[in-house]
């Protein structure tokens, strides 16, 4: 999902652009906010771009209530948070990695204060990352 700035207000909720590759370009508006750039009004949104081949012609009528945009909108941000909290969870996991050679110093005797520091730093790392985790509603 992205935001940009449009120069015109959009008439509807989506745009449908024919590509020269068969697909069909749709770009779905939503939270269409009026801004003031440079002293003149322009039109901020957010988007989402999909594509679609020109199997079947789309036309207004597919995208034709807000609703259907809205469901869109939500199947996108469930799929980018599922993303992000894989992304998070495998920087956990390269934590616990980083955490073995110092626990395993530490428990055999031979750790050092530094041994303990990392482990500190690590284990902070993982708070901040797992709290992450928490925001996304896992």
């Amino acid at each position: 999902m992205h935001r940009i700035i449009l120069d015109e207000r959009p008439e509807q909720n989506f745009k449908i652009t024919d590509l020269p590759n068969g697909y069909q370009q749709v770009e779905l508006y939503r939270n269409i906010e009026e801004t003031q750039v440079d002293g003149q009004t322009k039109y901020s949104v957010e988007y989402l771009k999909l594509f679609y081949p020109s199997i079947k012609k789309m036309t207004s009528k597919d995208f034709e209530t807000q609703e259907q945009i809205d469901f869109i909108f939500g199947e996108i941000e469930k799929k980018e948070k599922q993303e992000q909290k894989n992304n998070l969870i495998a920087q956990l996991n390269i934590i616990d990695n980083k955490t073995i050679r110092p626990m395993r110093a530490i428990n055999s005797g031979q750790g050092t204060d530094q041994d303990a520091n990392k482990l500190r730093e690590l284990e902070q790392q993982a708070e901040a990352i797992r709290a992450k985790i928490q925001q996304l509603g896992a």
